[in-house]
């Protein structure tokens, strides 16, 4: 109840500030639309900054079947394929604004917003930087001033408590940010948050002291001496790009931390959550059970543990969610099986799965969804096909591989 009722004043200060004049003048009076253009403004005036592209013009292909394609949901249909430049530039006197929900801004000390590296989601989908939610807004607090460098790795509301977007958008900056030999510069990390578990484990994993953190979430505006941003790791779409998941992966997966094995067969309960939970789960888990099946519940795992679980897996089961960008971490040739509503057919971890190298299977149920959007339909809940499952599984599972268990 707590959680709903911030979510709604949060809501709501949202759309006051949309029409409540304060500190007006902070907001951005143009664009700059790509950091290109922002180095040549600097030039002209005699200014010189850090600019570099990591991977220029990089195609990411979405990885899916046409079958499934065309299973995705009509309101949040992916594209095949993006194009982004993923570069690492430095902004002297810069700001940063984020309402922590849509929108993140990246502002130059004269005023004008940096497109490629701010951006803002409407209805899940990245916009142009002209429609930046920040240009509607009218209220702004007054920045707090940091010395220094500070690095911005804010992704919108969702890195605030998403595990997924957290190790997909937030972290993955940080190779950027090595990659342009800056990583030992900076002073500051601003991150979305730095109040979970696996937050505060993947920052010490990375060697960032508590000490050098901003929370985002309380630190919504800010200026420094410099900041240095990135693109978005997924760019303006929800495709992972090449290099994503080998980053991740070789970061992470540390064979000296992994204390602990687990059962080759592996169901992930969502009863955690607060929606997309399976409404047979008692049914579906007997079921599982009769095939060796260990049930897991990932919020009552470490962030080490959760690396551990899908790196022994031979076979996983979930209804999707943000738990099987684990799945990063299983070895080559386990199979994954996502559940999915019918109101809520999403592509990631099918894109996911190839990626790194493992066998995906989905099944979708019918439930007479009547979602017609992101938020309806992520918020439905999953009756499980039974059928579905054990013909799925019979047809997977090796006979032996079923009595070991």
């Amino acid at each position: 109840m707590k959680i709903s009722l911030k979510k709604i004043k949060g809501k709501l200060w949202r759309e006051m500030i949309k029409f409540i004049y304060y500190n007006y003048s902070l907001k951005p009076r143009g664009i700059y639309p790509t950091s290109k253009n922002f180095k040549e403004a600097c030039i002209e005036k005699g200014q010189d900054i850090f600019y570099k592209e990591i991977y220029t013009d990089l195609v990411s292909n979405l990885l899916i079947s046409k079958d499934l394609y065309n299973a995705c949901s009509n309101y949040f249909k992916p594209n095949l394929n993006v194009k982004t430049t993923y570069l690492v530039v430095e902004v002297p006197n810069g700001r940063v604004h984020t309402d922590n929900a849509t929108s993140i801004a990246i502002i130059s000390e004269d005023n004008n917003l940096i497109g490629d590296v701010s951006f803002s989601y409407n209805y899940g989908r990245v916009v142009r930087p002209e429609d930046n939610n920040i240009f509607k807004q009218r209220y702004f607090v007054k920045p707090e001033r940091y010395k220094g460098t500070v690095f911005t790795m804010l992704t919108g509301g969702s890195g605030i408590n998403n595990y997924s977007h957290w190790l997909i958008d937030v972290i993955p900056r940080i190779h950027l940010l090595k990659e342009s030999g800056l990583f030992e510069k900076i002073d500051w990390f601003l991150v979305p948050a730095y109040k979970h578990d696996f937050q505060r484990d993947t920052l010490h994993m990375l060697g960032i002291d508590k000490d050098k953190i901003i929370e985002g979430d309380k630190h919504p505006h800010i200026i420094a001496d410099n900041i240095i941003a990135t693109t978005a790791p997924r760019g303006t779409d929800q495709i992972i790009p090449f290099w994503l998941c080998p980053y991740l992966k070789s970061t992470f997966f540390k064979q000296d931390l992994i204390k602990k094995t687990y059962p080759p067969l592996v169901y992930i309960s969502r009863r955690d959550s607060k929606f997309r939970v399976v409404a047979n789960e008692d049914e579906l888990v007997k079921l599982l059970d009769s095939y060796g099946f260990a049930t897991f519940v990932l919020s009552e795992l470490t962030f080490i543990e959760k690396i551990s679980l899908f790196a022994s897996a031979e076979v996983v089961l979930s209804a999707t969610g943000a738990g099987m960008t684990n799945m990063i971490f299983s070895k080559k040739g386990t199979k994954i099986i996502e559940v999915f509503n019918e109101g809520f057919v999403v592509g990631p971890f099918y894109d996911l799965a190839p990626k790194v190298d493992l066998e995906y299977h989905y099944l979708i149920s019918k439930t007479g969804s009547k979602a017609k959007n992101l938020k309806q339909g992520q918020e439905e809940d999953v009756i499980v096909n039974l059928t579905q499952v054990k013909t799925l599984l019979d047809k997977l599972l090796p006979v032996n591989l079923q009595e070991a268990n």
